[in-house]
């Protein structure tokens, strides 16, 4: 009984290990320098925001 009772405590102990491993990987990833890759979603953004200036300055001239 006491060999079981060790076991069980090992596999407890070992999947505490584990949980820890990945919630401190998971943490360490939020401080992780992100990749200068080109984003898309930011180059839309910015010819939307060129667009409505361009037609701001448009109709100001316009009269």
């Amino acid at each position: 009984m006491n060999k079981d009772n060790d076991s069980n405590q090992t596999y407890v102990g070992k999947h505490a290990l584990d949980r820890l491993q990945e919630v401190e990987k998971d943490h360490q990833r939020a401080y992780k320098k992100r990749s200068s890759s080109f984003n898309f979603n930011r180059l839309i953004m910015v010819l939307v925001f060129a667009l409505i200036v361009g037609l701001m300055i448009y109709s100001m001239f316009r009269q």
